[in-house]
């Protein structure tokens, strides 16, 4: 049994393109990562609209694969270089070794990708969702394409 991804809406957007990011054949996504078990390349998993609700409600779209894993602060900009952050990025290479001040922010063109009309946008759509978690810890950008859509995925476009 594959792993869910879960969305809460099939309409959620793509800026970029002006369509919903669900409907083209490669779609991007920010997430955390899993504590028991990180997403690995070339892992398969069930994309499904309103995961936590019972049939009718959820709606499996189809099969996805991952092909990329990035990676990123969410964060504005301006803020990557303030002493908080300097400081969280130290203490965490004491800790597990990481060294978190080697990854790349958030580009603008991601976030429209995403959803997000800017990256300050995602930033409070994100921290209010997480308890701005993102502050502390960063997200990794999902990459993935369809490998099979169900006949869910037709109508919900239909």
């Amino acid at each position: 049994m594959s792993r869910i991804l879960g969305f809460s809406t099939k309409d959620w957007p793509n800026h970029r393109t002006g369509m919903p990011k669900l409907q083209s054949g490669s779609f991007t996504t920010f997430r955390f990562v899993r504590k028991d078990r990180a997403m690995k390349v070339g892992e398969c998993v069930q994309v499904v609209v309103h995961p936590r609700m019972k049939a009718p409600g959820r709606v499996i779209l189809g099969t996805a694969r991952v092909v990329a894993i990035d990676p990123r602060w969410v964060m504005p900009p301006k803020w990557a270089d303030s002493p908080v952050m300097v400081a969280i990025c130290r203490k965490e290479r004491e800790f597990s070794g990481a060294d978190w001040s080697a990854i790349d922010l958030v580009k603008p063109d991601e976030a429209l990708e995403d959803g997000f009309l800017t990256v300050r946008e995602m930033f409070d759509t994100i921290g209010k969702m997480y308890q701005y978690r993102q502050l502390t810890e960063p997200m990794v950008k999902l990459t993935l394409v369809w490998v099979d859509v169900t006949e869910a995925w037709w109508d919900a476009w239909a």
